[in-house]
């Protein structure tokens, strides 16, 4: 039993290292995205590129997240903006700054 539980942490470790290794190549790969795309899309990006921030950088989450939603003011979207708001509140929850 004791070697079940052992072989379990080990693979939900390794699981975990792998999304934390390759989240550089993600981040790199939306900020190269966001400098090549305009409107609608440029904001799902931003919300992208906010997610993949969430969890260790905080204040670039809130920086996505808060271009995502001057930029869907802009375009005046409605739903991009209550999603990008949501996303930022969310952020703020999980900080546990309310």
């Amino acid at each position: 039993m004791r070697k079940i539980k052992v072989v379990i942490s080990f693979l939900l470790f390794v699981i975990a290292s792998q999304g934390v290794i390759a989240q550089p190549e993600i981040i790199d790969s939306l900020k190269t995205r966001v400098a090549q795309t305009t409107g609608n899309e440029r904001v799902e990006t931003l919300l992208q590129l906010s997610d993949a921030y969430s969890g260790f950088a905080f204040n670039d989450c809130v920086a996505a997240g808060m271009d995502a939603i001057e930029l869907a003011e802009k375009l005046e979207n409605i739903n991009l903006q209550a999603k990008a708001l949501n996303s930022v509140g969310i952020n703020y929850l999980f900080e546990g700054d309310l």
